[in-house]
């Protein structure tokens, strides 16, 4: 840590607004077991962008398909990043990982980038999706499947 007009300045520290140009940033998951990591990444695309986060909730269809078992419904799931205080809007994803459904999501919200943690990156078809992708890397020692595990014992 350094010191700059005596202020402590961490060299971990992103730049505020890193993504300025970015418009209602959009960003997708489960989101089951609303924990930190989860409200960090959701806090960080905010704090980049200075957009509240337009946020895709997978469905309970989805979870089926991607053979997810969540412990909350759909709409327990997207109440909770509803009420979170840097989500603009939520919606239910029903996708399989489509590149053209997360485009049209990015026509519909009239949105400039999708943001996705870095645990998903090389699980969808960056290739294929038109609109810009950002990897936020991931909160390390929390998910969802280790509180389930640990609720368990």
């Amino acid at each position: 840590m350094q010191r700059k007009n005596n202020m402590k300045v961490n060299k971990y520290m992103k730049k505020k607004y890193k993504y300025k140009n970015v418009k209602n940033p959009i960003t997708y998951g489960t989101f089951d077991i609303f924990h930190f990591g989860h409200k960090r990444l959701i806090k960080r695309i905010y704090k980049q962008t200075g957009q509240k986060v337009i946020t895709g909730v997978s469905s309970d269809n989805w979870n089926f398909k991607k053979g997810k078992i969540a412990s909350e419904t759909e709409l327990q799931r997207s109440e909770k990043v509803k009420n979170y205080k840097y989500v603009k809007e939520v919606f239910f994803e029903d996708h399989n990982y489509d590149a053209e459904y997360w485009d049209r999501d990015v026509l519909k919200y009239n949105s400039s980038g999708i943001f996705l943690g870095s645990d998903v990156e090389g699980r969808i078809p960056i290739e294929k999706i038109k609109s810009p992708l950002y990897f936020l890397q991931r909160t390390p020692f929390i998910s969802s499947t280790f509180l389930r595990n640990f609720k368990k014992k």
